[in-house]
């Protein structure tokens, strides 16, 4: 092995410089600290695909599952939700990913059920689901929330589905979310 020591390297023509060939592997021994003041491409990550998006005034029927049409776009990178359609996340490609949702009800009896889940291509997938029963503290405001991991694959499809039992239509109300993004390196 020839060790290389330099305090600079500049390019003889042109802007770039290339380091090695395809299948090569550089090393960097632990203790070492790298330090960019340039712009950096093609490291790590930035979590994209990633949304967040509101569903207020939706109405719920009483006692049955429905899906959260959010239709109120905060942002979508990627554009990978569906926000005048299937109000559906469309996983643009395999990995891992993160979803939260939480829903509001306003006008919410004594002693409710209310509670979300999510699906994934129309299933149940029986986890990252809450459901909870509404005390009644006469103000009949009442919130859930719940997050999940999934491992998917392209083409799959992620939706968030809203239950409460008040023993009439409720609607959803601000501080109805649903959001989600890849995870880096995944």
């Amino acid at each position: 092995m020839s060790t290389l020591e330099v305090n600079k390297i500049t390019p003889s023509t042109g802007t770039s410089i290339t380091l090695g060939d395809s299948g090569d592997t550089f090393t960097i021994p632990s203790g070492v600290t790298i330090t960019n003041n340039g712009t950096q491409t093609g490291f790590g990550g930035n979590n994209t695909p990633h949304f967040s998006v509101g569903g207020t005034g939706q109405n719920i029927s009483n006692a049955s599952w429905t899906k959260l049409n959010a239709s109120s776009v905060y942002f979508n990178v990627g554009s990978a939700y569906d926000s005048t359609t299937n109000y559906r996340f469309d996983v643009p490609s395999d990995g891992v990913y993160f979803f939260g949702g939480t829903v509001s009800f306003n006008g919410l009896g004594d002693n409710v059920s209310y509670g979300l889940r999510f699906y994934v291509d129309g299933s149940n997938v029986n986890r990252g689901r809450a459901y909870i029963q509404h005390a009644g503290t006469g103000d009949g405001e009442g919130y859930i929330s719940s997050t999940i991991l999934l491992d998917l694959n392209a083409s799959q499809y992620v939706e968030l589905y809203v239950f409460q039992a008040d023993g009439t239509t409720n609607a959803t109300t601000s501080g109805t979310v649903f959001t989600g993004f890849k995870l880096i390196g995944a």
